[in-house]
């Protein structure tokens, strides 16, 4: 089959899940004999290869703007297909799903994936948020076949649209215990002597009551905080101004592979405190590397730590930063119930969000769209 899939930064994934899990799935679908295009955004590369892990890249632009970047260069990606010879259009997010009926026209298969309800982000204007919420009702109506990431938005398709959804979740990788060493960039962190937080620094993720919060401990630790570009917003700012009133929070900025890797690695507790998500790629990954994980108390971050009716992470109510506070207090003190339940973490990530096991499920959507194609 050939397929291209829409509506991300591009490949090598360096931003965000929608990323990793094109990269991750289209390299397997590549392995496999299918011929798989990924339309990447021109400005955020560089260097510009022709191919990566066995799959074509194409180039192209959009306008430069925080509300127009991803919808311009979806628009753009979506009219250089519409005479080429793909079998399955692959859409990612609600913004580009606006576009998923387009192909359509053309006699091309359509399949837009859910993420996440972007609208709810706070980034957003009125007006983007008008269109956001525009495409998650187009998400279920206009493709041939809508994936959701996660239980919670199956359900949510369910209830509120009626939609039959296709639920495959996004994965991890194998991952494999790294010594600190580049990691010791950051500052001088010892195995198992710190609190880590990755994700985007955006207002839902809530790091500012994490800092707040760990302020308040009476510990030698450190918290680590490792997100993008959050110094160029206002959140990002007042992030900064907390951090600066306790040495022990360090901000690393934006960091990738083995440093990433390395902190998940050794990290005492990861800790998502976030009132929105999609399906936590970051928290998924670090309970890969069975690290004990603190999480807030939404559907969405239950959902992973929930396995045989048991949960594999400690829980705290969201938007409490006090029930934070005591969590972390209690969770510092009693190192001898880490370990264990950072082991049931491990084993139910790698059961539950296995590449290998997506792609077969992605595949078999495919394969069951073109089967059904007009002659």
């Amino acid at each position: 089959m050939r397929i291209a899939f829409v509506g991300l930064r591009g490949v090598p994934a360096a931003y965000s899940g929608v990323e990793r899990a094109v990269e991750e799935i289209g390299c397997r679908l590549a392995s496999r004999g299918h011929d798989i295009t990924v339309f990447c955004m021109s400005h955020h590369f560089e260097r510009r290869p022709v191919t990566h892990r066995g799959m074509l890249l194409k180039y192209v632009p959009s306008i430069r703007s925080n509300s127009l970047e991803m919808i311009t260069h979806a628009f753009l990606a979506t009219l250089s297909t519409l005479t080429g010879r793909y079998d399955v259009m692959h859409f990612h997010a609600l913004g580009p799903s606006t576009l998923s009926f387009l192909p359509r026209l053309f006699g091309k298969q359509t399949v837009v994936t859910v993420h996440g309800l972007d609208w709810k982000r706070e980034k957003w204007g009125a007006l983007a948020r008008a269109y956001l919420r525009f495409g998650e009702a187009a998400s279920c109506r206009f493709p041939d076949a809508t994936i959701v990431v996660s239980e919670v938005l199956r359900d949510h398709y369910a209830a509120k649209y009626e939609a039959d959804t296709v639920y495959i979740p996004n994965g991890v990788p194998t991952s494999e215990h790294k010594v600190l060493r580049r990691a010791g960039e950051i500052g001088e962190l010892r195995a198992r002597e710190y609190i880590l937080f990755v994700g985007r620094l955006t207002p839902e993720k809530n790091v500012h009551q994490l800092i707040r919060a760990f302020r308040r401990l009476n510990t030698t630790k450190n918290l680590v905080i490792v997100g993008g570009a959050g110094h160029l917003t206002e959140y990002g700012r007042q992030l900064d101004e907390l951090a600066a009133l306790d040495s022990r929070v360090l901000l690393a900025g934006q960091r990738y592979g083995e440093v990433v890797s390395e902190l998940l690695s050794n990290a005492y507790l990861y800790v998502l405190p976030s009132s929105l998500e999609g399906l936590p790629i970051a928290l998924i990954e670090a309970l890969s590397f069975g690290v004990p994980a603190l999480v807030s108390d939404i559907p969405e971050n239950l959902e992973v730590i929930t396995h045989g009716g048991a949960k594999c992470a400690f829980v705290f109510q969201a938007g409490s930063e006090d029930r934070l506070h005591d969590a972390l207090e209690t969770l510092i003190n009693r190192p001898e119930s880490m370990l264990e339940i950072g082991r049931l973490g491990q084993t139910a990530v790698r059961a539950k969000y296995d590449w290998d096991a997506i792609t077969d499920a992605t595949e078999t959507l495919y394969s069951r769209l073109a089967a059904s194609a007009p002659a």
